[in-house]
């Protein structure tokens, strides 16, 4: 108990923060076994009176107990309500809490000092030495506060100063190197005056504060040799402090350069959705379902572009009719079940039908598939007043756009453009196959990129099964790869071919 800190600013030695310590512990006590509602009884105190020299203390629990008698009326009328055995329980419960609070605090930083530890240094287990010895020592934190108080002292006074400064000012000050010699005060009747000491940078030898002042000398012409390292050891920490915060710089703009391309290319597969393969009617929805047969990740994929098709649009829909069981806490679209009772998949049916009803009562289901659209995926940087904009911040938001446009900017893969007009319509036979399907139609090609070593990176060809009509001499579908009543293909029924890769 030799190092605990001053309470409330008030010094305390030993004995008396140990003997307050044990009345807080008593008070968490009290308050977490619920016999609390004495606090509302006249005179109660958690801890009795401790009072100083100087009159701190009093002027302190004169200031606390100023309302208390005001306050303890306003609470007192808490056994007249109709309802004053739930506040009563109520109140309990919190008070609990506050107790809990109390002794988990008092666990965390007193330890073994508690009582229901058992504390080797609580006042009843000490002896007589041992409390004559404590008895005229202080415990107080002063020594650790004051170099704080004396750098807001400096800021308030040099505002200018930058905290380097400030700090290496306050530690000068607060250690006594550089302390003039001064009254410090009285200490009791008997003794009038005691004065403080110099500091060390004044008392020393001549001999040693002549060495200091060549090794440490700040002026112009005679730099001291710590003086040079130190600056020299300053300006590399600046200039490294530059390069990483210029670094930093760059990769922060490279990251939101990433961040721009990759919501361009969010909302062009939105566009391209809204555009080519958005379902209009709830037949439609039910087809292009059934045509993906038993593949649940396929399905919930298809149902999350429809969704995203409609919301993440140039002119994206706000669907005022759907309401909060469909959306997030901030008012956006959920595009999960929120329960564990619901599969994912049953939610976006639900969404998407939702959507698909909604569409029919308003006026198209995209605004950006009317005409004049102009596909501008990119959101300039804003700017609140042209006029009063710097005109070098106009040229690198300008860069920026323009930087951007080029990365977003779709760009056909010439090894694409020549296998689709190469390969795209032709009919494949698999001769090598046991299926009874040998005959297939290349319907689509697309880049598989692999992201583990045991399989490259290839070319895919997606092919359709067909037969040869006799009769018209073209090649059809079988009806039984289709889905019923429409001419939707299953995706069962769909064959992938790899490219060999390249050596």
């Amino acid at each position: 108990m030799f190092a605990r800190p001053s309470y409330l600013g008030i010094e305390l030695n030993p004995l008396e923060l140990n003997l307050l310590y044990e009345h807080l512990y008593d008070l968490g006590t009290m308050l977490q076994t619920k016999a609390c509602m004495g606090v509302f009884e006249e005179g109660f105190r958690p801890w009795p009176h401790i009072y100083k020299d100087k009159g701190r203390a009093k002027t302190f629990y004169k200031g606390i107990d100023r309302d208390l008698t005001v306050d303890l009326q306003r609470l007192k009328p808490n056994l007249e309500r109709e309802d004053t055995i739930k506040y009563t329980g109520i109140m309990c419960e919190v008070f609990g809490c506050f107790g809990t609070g109390i002794i988990d605090s008092l666990e965390y930083t007193l330890k073994d000092y508690l009582r229901q530890t058992n504390g080797v240094l609580r006042n009843d287990r000490r002896e007589d030495w041992e409390k004559d010895a404590v008895a005229k020592m202080v415990c107080h934190n002063n020594f650790a506060e004051r170099p704080f108080a004396v750098v807001k002292a400096f800021w308030r006074m040099y505002p200018s100063l930058s905290l380097y400064n400030l700090s290496w000012l306050g530690n000068s000050m607060v250690n006594g190197t550089h302390r003039c010699a001064e009254v410090f005060g009285k200490h009791n009747k008997l003794a009038p005056v005691t004065t403080r000491l110099a500091g060390i940078a004044i008392t020393a030898h001549p001999d040693l504060k002549r060495a200091v002042n060549v090794l440490c000398s700040v002026r112009r012409k005679t730099k001291g040799r710590i003086t040079l390292l130190a600056r020299e050891a300053h300006k590399a920490d600046k200039e490294f402090q530059i390069a990483t915060r210029k670094l930093k710089a760059k990769d922060k703009y490279a990251a939101q350069v990433q961040k721009q391309a990759r919501t361009a290319a969010s909302r062009d597969k939105a566009e391209q959705t809204a555009s080519n393969s958005l379902c209009k009617d709830l037949h439609d929805l039910n087809i292009q379902l059934k045509a993906r047969g038993n593949q649940k990740n396929s399905r919930v994929s298809y149902l999350k572009d429809q969704v995203y098709a409609r919301i993440a649009g140039e002119h994206p829909r706000l669907y005022p009719a759907l309401g909060s069981e469909w959306r997030k806490a901030g008012g956006k679209i959920r595009v999960s079940a929120s329960s564990t009772d619901q599969s994912d998949e049953d939610y976006l049916t639900k969404l998407v039908a939702a959507m698909i009803a909604e569409d029919t009562i308003s006026c198209g289901v995209n605004e950006s598939m009317s005409h004049g659209s102009t596909q501008d995926y990119i959101r300039i940087l804003p700017s609140i007043s042209d006029d009063f904009t710097n005109p070098k911040v106009k040229v690198y938001k300008h860069e920026f756009a323009q930087h951007i446009a080029e990365l977003a900017t779709p760009v056909d893969d010439p090894i694409y453009i020549e296998l689709h007009s190469k390969y795209h319509g032709a009919i494949l036979y698999d001769n090598e196959t046991r299926a009874r399907q040998k005959l297939f139609r290349i319907a689509g090609i697309q880049f598989v990129r692999s992201f583990t070593k045991n399989r490259p990176s290839c070319w895919e060809a997606t092919c359709e099964p067909v037969f040869r009509d006799a009769a018209t001499g073209t090649y059809v579908v079988p009806h039984e790869h289709k889905v019923e009543g429409s001419n939707v293909l299953l995706a069962t029924a769909l064959q992938g071919y790899l490219q060999q890769p390249l050596p």
